[in-house]
């Protein structure tokens, strides 16, 4: 008996590109982007830009920091 290995039909949508993609097995629901350089590039920059706010005190303590290094 043969058993199909691709259980997960599940598509998701790419919210920069708005194109479907089936993700990554070993990421599954994780997977933000469709893979696409483009996608990730601004997924990576919409992530960075909410944490900076999120934990704006540490980005402060951190420019500090590098200020006095340099």
């Amino acid at each position: 008996m043969k058993e199909n290995l691709d259980t997960s039909k599940k598509r998701y949508r790419c919210f920069w590109c708005k194109k479907s993609y089936k993700p990554h097995a070993r990421l599954k629901s994780r997977q933000k982007t469709c893979g696409k350089y483009s996608c990730q590039k601004e997924y990576k920059a919409h992530y960075r830009k909410n944490y900076r706010k999120l934990n704006y005190s540490d980005e402060l303590e951190y420019r500090k920091k590098r200020k006095e290094y340099l």
